[in-house]
């Protein structure tokens, strides 16, 4: 069933990985020597230790010694623990997320900087939680488990995981500007004209999802394997736009170069637990994490919260899995209270909509497809 085009629906995820209880690390938060140290460190979040043994085959540098036992991605043997933020071993981020390595600058350390290992994030607001190797005045060389500021000055960042290379479809010819409906159909991406006199597959292999169209109708976002791809119409060219994975429902902004997206976080079995509110440029660039839109429990977690844009672009309105009706933000992401409007909680199975007016209305949940818009908005 057609609805309009930017203003359309968005779900999304991050897929960052949650780990530990806060209790449970701080029953054995340390200081331990280094072999009993890996041994707590393992017990406390579930997670592996990959190089064992207990001497420091370097002989210095005993913070980086500690990272590099446990962190799955390549790192140097030997340096300064400040020269670790380099784009040279991962992914920079001023975000930490478990599975990072955090770098503290010349301020700490004599001058050497210092790195420990996330574990998890948010326990309390504003807090990460870390695991590392050598952080006192007299550098003991033991292992503990600390929580720290994410806005501590002395930090540089994070480096996070060398982002995977995500694999983007093979160009096609380019989209006629009659082309106005997107859908996905057995896993695939096809665009067409309205009424459906013609139809083209854009993709072959499945796993898209999610189709939205810009503002201006040049470019196409959707939804594969996880991450966020671009068809740009006029080339016939696909970009991925990220590559973290769990990355659901990219809805364009109705005048805006941007997207929203959701991004899933899982718990430490690999469950969807809450779903992230983020935005990003339709270049790629400028990713950035808005706010939490829902916890994910139970059948709620099988789904993800979907956008759907006011026509001004002023506000949204998202589908929350299991809640008792939409969540409201303004444009720069920042929750709302719901605007003057109500709807009785046990009659909210419906998609959120709006008409071309601004107000609200819902829809039963219908086979999303996307409408490219001309000069004027189409009402859903």
């Amino acid at each position: 069933m057609p609805g309009t085009k930017p203003k359309r629906c968005v779900l999304f995820v991050l897929a960052t990985l949650s780990t530990c209880p806060a209790a449970t690390s701080r029953l054995i938060a340390g200081p331990y020597s280094p072999s009993e140290g890996l041994h707590r460190y393992h017990l406390a979040t579930g997670r592996p230790v990959l190089r064992t043994g207990s001497r420091n085959p370097v002989g210095v540098g005993w913070c980086t010694w500690f990272v590099q036992a446990v962190t799955p991605f390549a790192l140097p043997a030997r340096g300064y623990a400040r020269n670790y933020y380099n784009p040279a071993f991962g992914q920079l981020s001023a975000t930490p997320r478990p599975g990072s390595v955090a770098v503290w600058g010349p301020a700490v350390g004599r001058g050497c900087g210092h790195v420990g290992y996330v574990t998890a994030v948010d326990v309390e607001p504003g807090t990460f939680d870390v695991w590392d190797s050598n952080f006192s005045v007299g550098w003991d060389r033991r292992i503990r488990w600390r929580r720290h500021r994410s806005d501590d000055g002395k930090l540089l960042g994070f480096v996070l995981p060398p982002r995977p290379e995500v694999t983007v479809p093979p160009a096609v010819e380019p989209l006629p500007a009659e082309y106005e409906l997107a859908f996905v159909r057995d896993g695939d991406l096809h665009a067409g004209t309205l009424p459906e006199r013609e139809v083209r597959r854009l993709t072959a292999g499945g796993g898209c999802a999610h189709p939205s169209w810009s503002a201006d109708g040049r470019y196409l976002l959707f939804a594969r394997d996880g991450n966020l791809v671009r068809l740009d119409t006029r080339t016939g060219r696909f970009a991925a736009l990220t590559g973290a994975g769990g990355d659901l429902q990219p809805a364009c902004h109705p005048s805006r170069a941007l997207a929203w997206f959701v991004r899933l976080v899982n718990d430490r079995l690999g469950r969807p637990k809450r779903a992230d509110l983020w935005r990003i440029g339709l270049d790629g660039q400028s990713p950035r994490r808005l706010g939490m839109v829902a916890p994910l429990t139970g059948e709620a977690a099988d789904a993800a919260a979907r956008t759907v844009w006011e026509p001004s672009g002023a506000m949204a309105a998202i589908e929350v899995p299991g809640a008792d009706g939409p969540r409201f933000f303004d444009g720069e992401g920042r929750p709302l209270t719901a605007p003057g409007r109500s709807w009785d909680p046990d009659l909210w199975q419906a998609v959120p909509a709006w008409q071309p007016d601004g107000d609200l209305v819902s829809l039963p949940r219908p086979a999303w497809c996307w409408v490219r818009e001309r000069d004027e908005a189409a009402s859903s």
